[in-house]
């Protein structure tokens, strides 16, 4: 659903583009390019009610801080709630953290 949002708005994207780390390999949901060229990476965490998702999701985010990608820099989370997808969470997210920068 994110990623006809995407379409919708007709924003150029890449899934789950791979980030080598060491022996793993990582992948954010969406990788776009911005308009200076840096990378801008969206991961949409969907199951947040379950505690061995978020403990994974914690050591996801420190091992993408090791390699530049930072929530809030280059990163953007977004996090449902109560297992749904809020499209309108999704549509500000697109409208006003994503589009400004490309």
């Amino acid at each position: 659903m994110f990623a006809e949002m995407l379409y919708k708005y007709e924003i150029p994207f890449q899934y789950e583009r791979v980030l080598p780390f060491g022996d793993l390999d990582y992948a954010p949901d969406f990788t776009f390019e911005e308009a200076t060229k840096e990378l801008l990476r969206v991961e949409y965490c969907g199951m947040m009610d379950r505690p061995d998702y978020v403990r994974k999701h914690l050591i996801r985010l420190k091992n993408y801080a090791k390699l530049g990608v930072i929530p809030g820099v280059n990163l953007i989370c977004v996090y449902n709630q109560n297992n749904e997808i809020n499209m309108q969470e999704v549509e500000s997210v697109i409208r006003y953290q994503i589009i400004p920068r490309l």
